[in-house]
């Protein structure tokens, strides 16, 4: 089975949306990518995906360019923690941020459980 995944170009300055780290679960059913994201701050940065299918089972949209992305898989759970700068790859500035995820599966379908100290 192969399958390819494209994510849109929302600008015409988008040219530097791209993926920075993939990590996939052992059995390779799942993995996840980290990626910069748009300069609007509107397209995902974390985007994990299901071998069986091209689209993504989860995205989110953070405040900035994720650089990194570790993936596993343990009692019907995706854990998903990523990291990167809290501003735009191309934007100056400081600070980072780090996700912990936890997907739950039923079957194939994923529940987004977030925890957020917003």
């Amino acid at each position: 089975m192969a399958w390819s995944y494209h994510f849109a170009q929302e600008t015409a300055n988008d040219h530097q949306d791209y993926i920075s780290d993939i990590s996939m679960v052992p059995d390779g059913k799942f993995f996840a990518t980290a990626m910069w994201g748009n300069s609007l701050k509107t397209s995902p940065t974390i985007a994990v995906f299901s071998y069986f299918n091209s689209t993504p089972i989860f995205q989110y949209v953070t405040p900035g360019s994720m650089r990194s992305i570790s993936i596993s898989y343990a009692n019907e759970n995706l854990w998903v923690a990523a990291g990167g700068k809290h501003q735009h790859a191309n934007d100056y500035g400081s600070g980072g941020d780090l996700f912990a995820i936890k997907l739950h599966f039923s079957g194939a379908l994923a529940e987004f459980d977030k925890k957020s100290s917003d």
